[in-house]
């Protein structure tokens, strides 16, 4: 497995909500703050995003590209 974490931080994760024209917490009522890593796959030059939410260490953003 080629995947290596190119860079961390601490971040509150947010949404934009079309209605209201507004970032907003991802989940209404829970601000808080999460790990978020990028990682690059070298051999399929590929990236992922994931988040985890500091308090519980849950998943709370998992993104994909290639």
């Amino acid at each position: 497995f080629s995947e290596q974490s190119i860079c961390q931080a601490r971040a509150s994760v947010m949404v934009y909500d079309d209605t209201s024209k507004k970032w907003v917490p991802i989940k209404p009522g829970q601000q808080g703050f999460s790990r978020i890593n990028i990682y690059h796959n070298t051999s399929s030059n590929s990236f992922r995003v994931v988040g985890v939410k500091l308090q519980d260490q849950q998943v709370r953003l998992l993104i994909y590209t290639q």
